[in-house]
C-alpha cells in the first residue's frame, strides 16, 4: 500500500497508520501442550508475569492469557518470546527471588546436522525499573564454531486489567504502526528501526490517547525482522560469548507511563533497584532473633512489603496485592500500614496523607 493511500496520523513528530492497513508477517509461536507455572515481578507501578523461562507466549487454550507486562492498568506487552532456531529453549533453572528481577538459564534443543543438544548456553536476565530491560548472554560450549538464529518476538494488545479478567468491551481503539514520512516503508520494520533507532508497538484509544511500547536494542542490532520479531544471526567460535539486549519503555501520549524514571541499561536498572531496597532496609526497624527459620520469615516479609510499595502522588504506600490488585485500595492500604507500624511508621503517615 502506498503512502498516499494510508490514513496517516501525526503525533509528536512521528507518523502512524492503523495496523489493519499495513499487514506484516507474524513469527510463529512455540505452543505448549500444558499449563505452565508463572513468575511475577513488580517494581513500583509496573509488573510482569511470564512463564518460568521468561516468555510471554501466544495465547491459546493451554496458555495462561493473563501473562504480560503491565503499567497504569494496561498491558504493554502480551508477547515476549525467546526462541532459538524457531524453537523454545530448554529450561535449566530460573529464579525471581529478588522480586524485581528474573534470571533464567536455558539451552538449545537438538538440531540435526547443526547443533548438539544443550551445547549453547543462554543466560537470560530481566529487570524492571521504569520499564523492562533484558540481556541475553549466549555462549558456545562446542569445540567448533557454530551458526544459529536467536529470535525475540514482541506484541502488545494494550487491553486493560478488567478485560483480561473477563469484562467485554463493546468498542476498542486501533492498533497502530509507525511509518516513515514520505515513503512506502510502513511495513518495513528493518527500515524503521534503522531510521528511528526504535521498534514501536502502538495503540490509539477511543479517547485518541496514543500508547506505545518503545523498544531500543543494545549490544548488537537485530540482523532482520519478521513483523515484530527481532532476529539475530549469530556466529560463535568455540567457547565464545556474545550479548544482545533491549530496553522497553511504556509511553502514554509521548510521556513515560511509569512514575519511575527508566535508566539506559539493565546494569544501571539493577544497581539502582538494589541500592534503593538496601537504603529502605537500613532505615526500617531491624528485627532479628536467634532462630534461623524465624529470621527467614521476617526477611521474606520485609522484601514483600518493599515490593508492595507503590508511588501515589507524593507518597509511597502499600498496594493491595501482586499482581491483580497492584493499585490503591484504601481499606487494604490503611490496615496494612497500621499492621506494619513497628517496621516503618513513615508508611502509615504517607498512607494517611494520600487517602
Amino acid at each position: 500500500m502506498s503512502q498516499e493511500t494510508l490514513d496517516i496520523i501525526e503525533f509528536d513528530g512521528r507518523s502512524f497508520a492503523e495496523a489493519e492497513q499495513i499487514p506484516i508477517p507474524e513469527w510463529h509461536c512455540s505452543h505448549t501442550e500444558r499449563l505452565q507455572p508463572t513468575l511475577t515481578l513488580k517494581e513500583d507501578d509496573i509488573f510482569l508475569i511470564t512463564d518460568t523461562i521468561g516468555n510471554i507466549t501466544c495465547h491459546n487454550e493451554q496458555v495462561d492469557s493473563s501473562l504480560g507486562f503491565f503499567c497504569q492498568d494496561t498491558r504493554f506487552l502480551n508477547r515476549l518470546e525467546l526462541q532459538i532456531e524457531g524453537h523454545a529453549p530448554i529450561l535449566l533453572s530460573s529464579t525471581a527471588q529478588q522480586g524485581f528481577a528474573l534470571s533464567v538459564l536455558c539451552s538449545n534443543p537438538y538440531f540435526p546436522d547443526q547443533l548438539k543438544a544443550e551445547t549453547i548456553g543462554i543466560q537470560r536476565d530481566i529487570v524492571l525499573q521504569g520499564g523492562l530491560f533484558e540481556e541475553l548472554t549466549i555462549t558456545n560450549y562446542n569445540t567448533d564454531p557454530v551458526q544459529f538464529q536467536i529470535s525475540l518476538s514482541f506484541g502488545a494488545d494494550f487491553i486493560d486489567l478488567f478485560q483480561i479478567r473477563g469484562r467485554v468491551r463493546p468498542q476498542r481503539g486501533h492498533l497502530m504502526r509507525q511509518v516513515l514520512p514520505q515513503t512506502t516503508h510502513g511495513h518495513n520494520i528493518q527500515s524503521l528501526v534503522e531510521a528511528t533507532g526504535e521498534l514501536i508497538v502502538a495503540y490509539q484509544g477511543l479517547d485518541d490517547v496514543l500508547m506505545e511500547s518503545r523498544i531500543q536494542f543494545s549490544h548488537q542490532l537485530p540482523s532482520d525482522f519478521k513483523g515484530y520479531a527481532a532476529l539475530w544471526d549469530l556466529s560463535l567460535n568455540a567457547h565464545e560469548t556474545k550479548k544482545i539486549g533491549y530496553r522497553l519503555q511504556p509511553m502514554i501520549s509521548g510521556k513515560p507511563a511509569s512514575v519511575v524514571s527508566a535508566p539506559m541499561t539493565l546494569k544501571q536498572a539493577h544497581g539502582s533497584e538494589v541500592n534503593e531496597q538496601q537504603h529502605w532496609q537500613n532505615e526500617i526497624t531491624r528485627i532479628r532473633t536467634d532462630n534461623r527459620a524465624l529470621n527467614q520469615i521476617i526477611e521474606r516479609a520485609e522484601k514483600d512489603i518493599y515490593l508492595l510499595g507503590q508511588t501515589f502522588g507524593d507518597g509511597k504506600i502499600l498496594s493491595a496485592g501482586i499482581p491483580w490488585f497492584a493499585t490503591l485500595f484504601g481499606r487494604d492500604s490503611i490496615i496494612s500500614a497500621w499492621q506494619t507500624l513497628i517496621l516503618d511508621s513513615r508508611m502509615a503517615r504517607q498512607t494517611l496523607l494520600t487517602l
